[in-house]
């Protein structure tokens, strides 16, 4: 199983981690869909006219927790 991070960084903002809800079967499946919600964000960010962030992901696994 694995979850995506996210680090979400406005320019002369603090930046922000945000954990995405969502549990994948495979780290094939968290990266694709981890690229996806970045697109999609970013595309209603700049729709809106504001800035564009800088996006980092990570997409860990919690199996043996």
């Amino acid at each position: 199983m694995f979850s995506a991070i996210y680090l979400v960084c406005f320019m002369g903002e603090p930046c922000k981690t945000f954990a995405d809800p969502a549990i994948y079967p495979s780290h094939e499946v968290c990266v694709q869909e981890a690229e996806g919600n970045i697109m999609k964000n970013m595309t209603n960010i700049e729709a809106q006219g504001l800035p564009l962030p800088d996006v980092e992901y990570q997409c860990l696994t919690w199996d043996k927790a």
